[in-house]
């Protein structure tokens, strides 16, 4: 996919590293910020051809099964910059009661979605979904808010693919003189 996956990220430091399949086109990867208590989930795994809009649905009902309490507090586009480039994906975010560092308190957790078109010459699937997750206080959302917005935007995804380098090979030594013409057109 091309996404890389520092240790750190900002204040984020790198936690966990899952590889789900034995070529590494599924991955996901947990980050935190001790400071303010911030949980994060990257995943990159094959889009398989389905669209990001109807992926996300899938990712939101997911977390509404594990929050069924949850109340939604945004759904709907975002944007990501990343110095001149942008990324247009989904995100939503939801609060609820839950466990976070082994104490029980309001979170907010929010998941964002985007869609990456992958290198040709990677040999891996056309498209990739790049699928975020972070949780933290709410208590803290305003500082949390600003920490995640970096750390989307320090977690540098691939530029736009190139094509696959030209294949170069050393011509064959002429046996005998090559003319000088060019054929006509």
């Amino acid at each position: 996919s091309g996404v890389a996956f520092p240790v750190n990220v900002g204040a984020f430091r790198r936690v966990n590293v899952y590889r789900i399949d034995e070529a590494g086109r599924d991955v996901t990867v947990g980050y935190a910020d001790p400071t303010l208590k911030i949980a994060a989930t990257v995943s990159v795994f094959p889009s398989r051809g389905v669209p990001a809009e109807r992926h996300f649905p899938t990712i939101k009902r997911e977390l509404l099964r594990l929050h069924p309490k949850a109340a939604v507090l945004f759904d709907g586009a975002w944007t990501l910059r990343q110095g001149d480039r942008e990324f247009t994906g989904h995100r939503a975010a939801y609060q609820y009661i839950g466990p976070l560092g082994g104490v029980d308190q309001d979170l907010t957790t929010e998941a964002y979605l985007l869609s990456l078109t992958a290198n040709p010459a990677a040999g891996g699937p056309a498209e990739y979904f790049v699928n975020i997750r972070v949780t933290y206080p709410t208590v803290d959302a305003k500082a949390a808010r600003l920490r995640v917005e970096g750390f989307t935007e320090w977690l540098t995804l691939p530029h736009t693919p190139r094509p696959p380098p030209p294949v170069t090979t050393r011509p064959a030594t002429p046996r005998q003189p090559q003319s000088a013409t060019v054929p006509s057109r």
